[in-house]
């Protein structure tokens, strides 16, 4: 079974994001150097952010997690739904403060995907 967790962004992105300490705890095994975003059906394409792994149990997402923010509109008060693919790969759902699924930078998704979880969403 993937990895999933959700957050919501209590500020405006920022150059590093903070992840939690049960997503930090697996992949500091490893500790790959960098993570590949993903948002399904995004123009974009996947983008890749550093990361940083300062202390046990804490991992930052760092060079490259503005660009997928500023590429995505992320906002505060936006929640991001992801999920640890593969070793290396993030899924991410964003969903507005009304609670429905975004697309690419603030296009809104149709009513058929808003709050939808299935794993074929991903």
């Amino acid at each position: 079974m993937a990895l999933e967790f959700i957050l919501k962004l209590r500020e405006p992105p920022r150059s590093r994001l903070r992840l939690p300490e049960a997503f930090a705890r697996v992949l500091e095994v490893d500790q790959p150097p960098r993570l590949r975003l993903h948002t399904k059906g995004c123009s974009n394409g996947d983008m890749w952010a550093n990361t940083r792994f300062p202390v046990p149990h804490v991992i930052f997402l760092r060079q490259g997690w503005k660009t997928f923010a500023r590429a995505h509109c992320l906002m505060k008060g936006y929640v991001l739904c992801f999920k640890l693919a593969e070793s290396e790969l993030l899924s991410v759902k964003v969903f507005g403060c009304s609670g429905y699924r975004l697309g690419c930078c603030a296009e809104s998704s149709t009513n058929d995907e808003s709050s939808s979880s299935s794993d074929s969403d991903w």
